[in-house]
């Protein structure tokens, strides 16, 4: 067998090894190249941070705004009363649960009224009427629905203004400690949907060849054999 000469190899030509600084972005999944951010603990491409940047910026809320957002969830919160006394009507059973769908349907009211904005401002509004929507539901339960039942024996007592007294104090005459529950509830869904998200940006953060890469980029060989 011929000698090869000293210049040639039999052992194949290394390839290129891919770097172990490729990254993808954590929204939209594609490879990131250059600069990359941090949001939400997630890493980020440049558009997308100005996307979340976008979309945290829209959260200040304006008087504009505010008021718009007033209005949707009143109407919502009017709207989610009469439905809850209809339906205690309909079964003769106040359903508490009802109170917990009309803070959900106000406060969605209100982001969307409000033009999708959320923060503080808007958490109280949301949180005040879905308190109000439930007060103006238990009263149209006792001055309307319960009513007759409220002054049998009493037809000296069916005046408007005792029918008034009646829809303004229901929220305390009616009550049972297991609204508690539900008004708990309702403030809790106010607040949890009006809440910006933690989406804080840092960067942008730039690699350098020369640095080693960081372990969580780096795969490593897993011995089937090895436990933990």
């Amino acid at each position: 067998m011929a000698d090869l000469p000293e210049h040639e190899s039999t052992t194949p030509a290394p390839t290129a090894p891919e770097s172990p600084l490729a990254r993808s972005c954590g929204f939209c999944q594609k490879p990131i190249d250059g600069p990359y951010y941090h949001a939400g603990g997630r890493v980020a491409c440049p558009a997308c941070a100005g996307h979340i940047h976008q979309f945290i910026g829209q959260n200040r809320v304006t008087p504009r705004s505010w008021f718009a957002g007033l209005g949707f969830g009143l109407a919502a919160a009017v709207g989610g009363a009469i439905v809850w006394a209809l339906v205690t009507k309909w079964s003769q059973s106040e359903w508490g649960l009802l109170a917990v769908l009309i803070a959900i349907g106000v406060s969605k009211a209100v982001i969307y009224g409000a033009g999708d904005k959320r923060g503080r401002p808007i958490q109280i509004l949301t949180i005040g009427l879905s308190i109000v929507g439930i007060f103006i539901g238990k009263g149209l339960i006792a001055a309307w629905i319960f009513w007759p039942q409220i002054i049998e024996g009493h037809p000296e007592a069916n005046t408007t203004m005792a029918r008034l007294l009646t829809f303004v104090m229901a929220p305390v005459v009616l009550f049972q400690l297991f609204d508690l529950l539900w008004y708990g509830i309702a403030i809790w869904e106010g607040w949890r949907l009006a809440r910006i998200p933690k989406l804080a940006i840092t960067g942008p953060f730039v690699d350098s060849p020369d640095e080693p890469p960081l372990e969580f980029d780096v795969p490593r060989p897993v011995d089937p054999g090895r436990r933990p």
